[in-house]
């Protein structure tokens, strides 16, 4: 675990510029970080993405429920907003939005998700344009389950699609 202020003195240096070559020592044990401001939020988002470490580009998802976790939900490749708590700013920037405000709906539906069922779900969201009560009850269902197609696939535009089509 790492505070913020602590955060901030490992991957700045003495000007007070992040540089990626420090942040990299950084992130790859970086589990928790308690005590941040927003703005440590969209760092540690957008150095991720940057950071040269993986041969390949790293799939970074966040959460965020208010005003200023808006810049990081937007940079992130999957954003998740509380539907209850969020703000207004965040739900826009976000492209999954949590209806019951529960972290583990992420993970359950990770859990049970086998990968060959990935491109079915991502067909069935094509397709399902809410027509009725079915459509949107499969629309809710299907945006939780979109999250993983997202993170796997790198690939925002069935997320976008599903939370268009979820309000």
């Amino acid at each position: 675990m790492l505070e913020g202020k602590e955060f901030n003195k490992r991957i700045r240096d003495s000007k007070g510029e992040v540089r990626q070559e420090l942040f990299d020592k950084v992130w790859p044990r970086l589990r928790v970080l308690a005590r941040s401001s927003p703005s440590d939020k969209y760092i540690l988002v957008k150095h991720i993405i940057e950071s040269k470490l993986n041969p390949n580009r790293e799939v970074v998802a966040v959460t965020g429920d208010g005003t200023n976790d808006g810049p990081a939900l937007k940079k992130a490749d999957v954003g998740f907003a509380m539907g209850i708590a969020g703000t207004d700013v965040a739900k826009e920037a976000s492209d999954i939005i949590l209806t019951d405000d529960n972290f583990s709906s992420i993970v359950k539906v990770g859990e049970n998700l086998e990968t060959k069922n990935l491109n079915t779900i991502k067909k069935l969201l094509l397709c399902s344009f809410p027509g009725g009560d079915v459509g949107s009850q499969c629309l809710r269902f299907n945006c939780q389950v979109s999250a993983v197609s997202a993170y796997r696939q790198r690939g925002r535009r069935h997320c976008r699609l599903c939370r268009r089509l979820h309000y």
